[in-house]
């Protein structure tokens, strides 16, 4: 299993908070971040050439369809930006993201997310597609099939108005005598079956 998206990211930064851009950049390309945007997260579309599985507009990501339960965007939504706050950033206030994107035309694109971060007045905007939201079937301790959750996550940087580093959660529990790679998730769940919101978590933080 990865590690979670923010310790991820924070594995990137150096003390001043600076994000490390990906290989396609210089070494000594350095971002620092100051005031951070979260988009509400997207859904994916349907593979045009395989129908089990869906794509993230995104980034391309490609993955297994499955349900998105109601009330998921939310809830993936809020468990990013209380780890970003919990990192000390300064988050743009959901009500006002609201406002800047009913006022660009297509949000999603690389001109409607530089129109949203100059109207907010941010440096750093976080983007991303919820591909998968399953709920576990089964009890703590007997579940029948394990939570599934999948998503995607882009961070923005302005003003140079491009994608610095994109990433990928990707994970259904299944039992250990199937995947023993997976006993990070169950030592971190209690050694149990985890629900879709503490799967998710593991995946945010």
């Amino acid at each position: 299993m990865k590690k979670g998206i923010i310790l991820t990211f924070f594995l990137l930064l150096p003390s001043c908070l600076a994000l490390k851009a990906q290989s396609e950049r210089p070494p000594s390309y350095s971002i620092e971040i100051k005031k951070v945007a979260i988009l509400p997260f997207i859904m994916p579309q349907r593979d045009p050439l395989l129908s089990d599985l869906v794509v993230c507009p995104l980034t391309g990501y490609r993955t297994k369809a499955g349900n998105i339960e109601k009330g998921a965007q939310d809830k993936i939504y809020s468990a990013l930006k209380r780890s970003l706050e919990k990192a000390g950033f300064h988050i743009a206030s959901p009500l006002s993201v609201s406002i800047a994107i009913h006022e660009v035309k297509e949000p999603y694109t690389a001109e409607g997310i530089m129109r949203i971060a100059s109207l907010l007045d941010v440096d750093t905007v976080f983007v991303g597609c919820i591909l998968r939201f399953e709920e576990r079937v089964g009890g703590p301790y007997g579940a029948e099939r394990g939570a599934s959750v999948a998503f995607t996550l882009a961070i923005w940087k302005f003003p140079e108005g491009m994608a610095v580093w994109s990433t990928s959660f990707d994970e259904t529990q299944v039992p250990l005598s199937e995947n023993l790679l997976q006993l990070p998730i169950f030592i971190k769940g209690g050694y149990r079956w985890v629900t879709a919101d503490e799967l998710l978590r593991q995946g945010i933080e």
